[in-house]
């Protein structure tokens, strides 16, 4: 009698118990979509900020040749912090970001420079 009573609470207990589970479930993927979403925010704003000066670079570098090697190395460390952040904020939320180089012509230089993608989910 005592086992069939404590397998009847048992399985009381286990149906309530999996609604519960399936709704805390449910909240983190919402939370994890929510968070994708924030980091490819992260990464677009980053590349709209890369993509801005490479454009100001390119510019620079046709009004003032002498200067385009400065001019391509200060884009480079620039873009590079840029990324470093953006890298940084993503995988606080939890995911992966990615640089996949795309390349510029400064100057007559061919120059790579890091967009980011991310990835994780």
């Amino acid at each position: 009698m005592k086992k069939l009573l404590l397998a009847f609470v048992l399985a009381f207990a286990v149906t309530l118990a999996v609604p519960a589970l399936e709704a805390k479930g449910q909240e983190e993927v919402k939370q994890v979509e929510v968070n994708y979403e924030k980091a490819v925010r992260i990464a677009e704003k980053a590349n709209a900020k890369i993509e801005k000066l490479v454009f100001v670079a390119q510019h620079r570098a046709e009004v003032q040749p002498q200067k385009v090697e400065a001019i391509i190395e200060q884009l480079v460390e620039r873009t590079n912090e840029i990324s470093a952040k953006a890298i940084e904020k993503i995988e606080e939320l939890g995911f992966t970001a990615v640089c996949e180089y795309e390349t510029y012509i400064i100057g007559g230089y061919e120059v790579e420079i890091d967009p980011l993608r991310v990835y994780g989910w």
